[in-house]
C-alpha cells in the first residue's frame, strides 16, 4: 500500500513537471535543449543506410522537432542479432515509446500511406529509402543532401504519431507529395512543423511520458 501511493506521488510530481515545461513556448525550449521532454526513438534499418547518413538524418530530424519543442532519445537497433544489441531493441514497443522503419522501397499492404512511407498508431514510423533517394535525384543535383532529405521524411511520419490521424496539409512538412520547394525548404532547413502542430505535438507528447511513468495505468479500449 505504501510503495503504490510512494509511486503514484512521484507519478504526480513528474507529470507536473512535465505538462508545465511541455505547455511552455517553443522559442524557449530551441534555448535550452536540456529542457525539452525526451521521446524514446529506436531505429531499424532495413535499407543498409550508412552510418554517417543515418545519424546525420536523426540529427536534421531532432532539430526539427526542436523547434517544435521537443527532444528525441536515439537508439539505433540492428536488424540482426548483435553482442552490441540494446537491451530496448529486444523487446517489445513499451508505452510511450516510437520505433522508425526505414524500408528498401514501397510495400504492398493495406496501410493508407503517402509517397515517402506510413505510420501505424501509436508506435510505429516507416519510410521508404527509395522515396528519399527520388527527390534527391530529381530534384537537387548532390547525393550528399540524401541525409537531409531522409531526416525530413523521417520527422514527416513520425509526425503523423504525434499529430493523429488525417493530419496531411496542403504545404509544409506533412504535405503528403513533395515537390521541389518542399525539397529546397528541406535543404535551407527551413521545413517544419507550424506553431499549432508543435503545440498539438507537445500534448499529445504529455500523454505519451505520462503513459510510461512508474505506476502508470494503460486503460484497455
Amino acid at each position: 500500500m505504501a510503495t503504490n501511493i510512494g509511486n503514484l506521488a512521484i507519478r504526480l510530481v513528474m507529470l507536473i513537471l512535465l505538462v508545465s515545461v511541455v505547455l511552455d513556448s517553443a522559442s524557449t525550449f530551441a534555448q535550452s535543449d536540456t529542457r525539452l521532454p525526451a521521446i524514446n526513438v529506436l531505429v531499424l534499418d532495413y535499407s543498409a543506410v550508412s552510418p554517417s547518413v543515418l545519424a546525420a538524418a536523426e540529427r536534421e530530424t531532432s532539430r526539427i522537432f526542436a523547434q517544435a519543442g521537443l527532444r528525441f532519445q536515439w537508439t539505433d537497433c540492428p536488424v540482426r542479432h548483435s553482442p552490441d544489441l540494446s537491451s530496448a531493441c529486444e523487446y517489445e514497443p513499451v508505452s510511450g515509446q516510437i520505433r522508425v522503419r526505414i524500408l528498401p522501397r514501397h510495400l504492398n499492404h493495406n496501410f493508407q500511406d503517402s509517397v515517402s512511407g506510413f505510420a501505424v498508431a501509436p508506435t510505429y514510423a516507416s519510410l521508404y529509402y527509395e522515396s528519399a533517394q527520388r527527390l534527391v535525384q530529381t530534384e537537387t543535383d548532390a547525393s550528399s543532401n540524401i541525409s537531409m532529405i531522409l531526416g525530413c521524411l523521417m520527422a514527416h511520419e513520425t509526425g503523423h504519431l504525434l499529430l493523429g490521424e488525417g493530419q496531411h496539409t496542403a504545404s509544409g512538412i506533412m504535405q503528403a507529395s513533395w515537390d521541389i520547394l518542399q525539397v529546397q525548404n528541406a535543404l535551407r532547413g527551413t521545413l517544419g512543423f507550424s506553431y499549432q502542430q508543435a503545440r498539438r505535438m507537445r500534448q499529445s507528447t504529455v500523454v505519451r511520458i505520462e503513459a510510461s511513468l512508474p505506476g502508470a495505468i494503460i486503460e484497455s479500449r
